[in-house]
């Protein structure tokens, strides 16, 4: 299960979720700066899904690059893409996935599978 960094209190939240690697060392020098991100988005649900732990979940999608960025609203994917390491432009993409509301268009089933698992796991510890 990818560990749910915080849930979100709208309804229903933004989620946004980091897929990443523990060997990967921008991974982890990202992951406190996407935590502080969390807590400065209490609206919003936050995961990080390392991509080993959850290959299961991840179907065939392929990770090229670290860290990639999956936004969802509800089961509906939104963004899917790599960004870089920086928080600033995260929370600049995430402002406008929010601002537009235009979701992906023709998703891959394995990105739609995925955004929809991450729903079911983000609303039942809520």
């Amino acid at each position: 299960m990818p560990q749910i960094i915080q849930t979100g209190s709208a309804a229903p939240p933004w989620r946004v979720a980091c897929l990443c690697a523990a060997w990967c060392d921008t991974c982890n020098e990202y992951r406190p700066a996407f935590e502080a991100l969390a807590r400065a988005n209490p609206n919003d649900a936050f995961a990080w899904i390392d991509i080993e732990d959850e290959s299961d979940m991840l179907g065939d999608i392929d990770i090229d690059n670290f860290p990639t960025i999956l936004i969802t609203r509800g089961p509906t994917p939104f963004f899917f893409g790599t960004t870089l390491p920086h928080v600033e432009q995260l929370q600049k993409l995430l402002n406008s996935v929010k601002a537009n509301e235009a979701p992906l268009r023709e998703p891959d089933p394995d990105l739609v599978s995925l955004a929809a698992q991450l729903h079911d796991q983000t609303r039942s510890l809520r």
